[in-house]
């Protein structure tokens, strides 16, 4: 996931990034799309990456949804 508190949408046939999301504040920990593929769904918090010690215990941890839209899963147009 994002370490970084990013994620990123991808056109899987060009190989060509749609959309990189704005950071979140705290790790991406987990991730999931709907049966529809209509909304993704991720949580932010602390994956444990820098310890226990290095984590900051002060950014909330909470689940977020995003309906997806064409920007985020639509091919990207040639140039």
């Amino acid at each position: 996931m994002g370490g970084d508190g990013v994620y990123t949408t991808w056109d899987k046939d060009s190989k060509q990034r749609l959309k990189l999301s704005a950071a979140q504040g705290n790790s991406l920990t987990c991730a999931a799309f709907n049966p529809a593929g209509t909304i993704f769904a991720y949580g932010v918090g602390n994956d444990g990456s820098r310890g226990d010690l290095g984590a900051d215990k002060t950014k909330p941890t909470h689940v977020a949804l995003h309906k997806l839209t064409e920007v985020d899963i639509g091919k990207r147009q040639k140039a």
